[in-house]
């Protein structure tokens, strides 16, 4: 007798209100000697570290995602002479949604003089809450669909067969990175900013047995 089965693609959708904050920094200097261009970057990176510390963000809490030392070079007459070197320090700053604090910050940055281009991204903290909740959505939808198709159909489910995710991992949109130019705001007033939600979804495949 050949098994009847229906197989079913839910889907688990889940939208949750930012409540974390990235703040990622781009310190950069560029040297003719190796030692000029990483010591340069330490003492602007110590001055970022000192004004953030000012508004209540403890220097300690300001950590490093990568740290470059690039050698440069310029064109001239088609041949490649040495031109010195790169020094890239990127931090970030992990606060809590918080907009009197987000605004501190930025002032503080603003009005410190240190050139220093940053950018801010929301996030959530408690990503394997929303990753559940997306599978039980998933799995939900499926249902719903097989209950909807089965009674169109005439059929009755029966059993779970199998159960299966659409995905290795929840995917989460985030979709709220804004890049700050630390000089145009020297002119304009502070950005009225309203975080989108943070959107994480999933496939959740089942089967059925139908009777």
């Amino acid at each position: 007798m050949v098994n009847r089965i229906l197989k079913v693609q839910g889907t688990g959708i889940v939208e949750e209100k930012p409540d974390i904050l990235y703040l990622n920094f781009n310190v950069q200097n560029k040297e003719y000697t190796y030692e000029e261009a990483m010591s340069k970057v330490n003492i602007r990176t110590n001055e970022l570290k000192k004004n953030l510390s000012e508004v209540g963000i403890q220097k300690s809490d300001v950590k490093t995602s990568s740290y470059n030392i690039d050698t440069t070079y310029r064109r001239v007459n088609d041949k490649n002479i040495f031109d010195g070197y790169r020094c890239t320090h990127n931090l970030e700053v992990e606060l809590p949604v918080d907009s009197e604090l987000i605004r501190k910050a930025i002032e503080k940055i603003v009005s410190s003089g240190i050139d220093v281009p940053f950018s801010m991204n929301f996030s959530v903290k408690d990503k394997e809450a929303m990753r559940k909740k997306v599978i039980e959505n998933g799995v939900k939808d499926a249902l719903s669909k097989a209950e909807i198709i089965s009674k169109a159909a005439g059929v009755r489910l029966g059993n779970i067969i199998s159960i299966s995710h659409g995905w290795n991992e929840v995917r989460f949109y985030h979709n709220n990175n804004i890049d700050i130019d630390r000089m145009a705001l020297k002119c304009e007033a502070m950005p009225d900013i309203t975080p989108r939600d943070i959107k994480a979804s999933d496939y959740v495949n089942v089967e059925w047995e139908i009777e």
